[in-house]
C-alpha cells in the first residue's frame, strides 16, 4: 500500500486566499478508462504520487537523503474557508506522522535546489539519480504552470496531505 497526496491549490487575490479550481472536475464514479480521467490525469497541475517528490515537499517517505523544504507546517493560519473544509478530516498537529499537513509557497518550490543527486537508502546497489529528473513532470510541467497563472510566486501555495 502506498502514500498518496491530497492537495489544494490556493492563490491570492486582493489579499485574500482561494481555492484555484484547476484541475478538471471529475467524475469518480466513471471507470478509469474513461476519457475524463485521462484529461484529469494529463493535466499540468496534477501532482501524481511521488516520493521523492513527497520528500521535497514535506520530507515524507523519504528514504533518498533529500533536504526537504520544510517539515509538516501544518495547514496555514490564513487558509481559506474551503481548505479548511477540504482538510478539517486531520488533526493539524506537527507531532503526528501520518498525515502531515503542509504547505509551499510557489516561491520555494522555485528557490529550490532541483540539480541534486539522490539515492534510495532502500537500494544502495542503484547509481544516484538526478532529482530534476526523478520529480518528473513536475519539475518541467507542473512548475512552469503554475509559474505561469501569476506574477508574484508569494501569490501561490500548495496546501498537501499525505495518506
Amino acid at each position: 500500500m502506498g502514500t498518496d497526496i491530497y492537495e489544494v491549490i490556493e492563490i491570492r487575490r486582493e489579499g485574500h486566499w482561494e481555492v484555484a479550481h484547476l484541475l478538471p472536475l471529475l467524475d469518480t464514479d466513471k471507470s478509469f478508462s474513461d476519457p475524463e480521467w485521462e484529461r484529469h490525469w494529463s493535466h499540468p497541475a496534477f501532482i501524481n504520487r511521488n516520493y521523492r517528490l513527497f520528500s521535497v515537499l514535506a520530507n515524507v517517505r523519504n528514504s533518498f537523503g533529500i533536504l526537504p523544504i520544510d517539515t509538516a507546517r501544518g495547514l496555514p493560519l490564513d487558509a481559506s474557508a474551503e481548505s479548511r473544509q477540504r482538510f478539517s478530516y486531520h488533526s493539524h498537529s506537527a507531532t503526528r506522522n501520518s498525515p502531515q499537513v503542509t504547505w509551499v509557497s510557489l516561491r520555494e518550490l522555485l528557490a529550490y535546489d532541483w540539480d541534486q543527486w539522490t539515492t534510495d537508502s532502500r537500494h544502495g546497489h542503484e547509481p544516484p539519480r538526478s532529482l530534476r529528473e526523478e520529480v518528473e513532470p513536475f519539475y518541467s510541467v507542473t512548475l512552469p504552470y503554475l509559474q505561469s497563472l501569476l506574477k508574484n510566486p508569494d501569490d501561490l501555495r500548495l496546501i498537501c496531505d499525505f495518506d
